[in-house]
């Protein structure tokens, strides 16, 4: 019985050493996916509160992307020597 015991607690502390490693990989795998997710749907929501506000960028113009999110982009252009943040889709 004495021989079990001891080989039980051995097997258990063998095994939390081989995942506890892992799970702290894993956790940190998850939480910089949730971070990049966040950060994405925020700059969705940003450029769909701005959309009503900002014209379309004439195409051809020379623009510089301030930020972007799926297929569109907020972006700064000079338009008669003043620069205007637009948004291009």
């Amino acid at each position: 019985m004495k021989n079990l015991a001891i080989g039980l607690i051995i097997g258990i502390l063998l095994s939390a050493a081989v995942f506890y490693p892992l799970l702290k990989l894993e956790q940190e795998n998850k939480f910089n996916f949730g971070q990049s997710d966040g950060f994405v749907n925020g700059q969705w929501k940003a450029i769909e509160s701005l959309e009503p506000y900002s014209e379309q960028v004439p195409p051809g113009k020379e623009v510089k992307i301030l930020f972007s999110a799926k297929t569109s982009d907020i972006v700064v252009y000079e338009e008669n020597g003043l620069k205007v943040i637009g948004l291009r889709k």
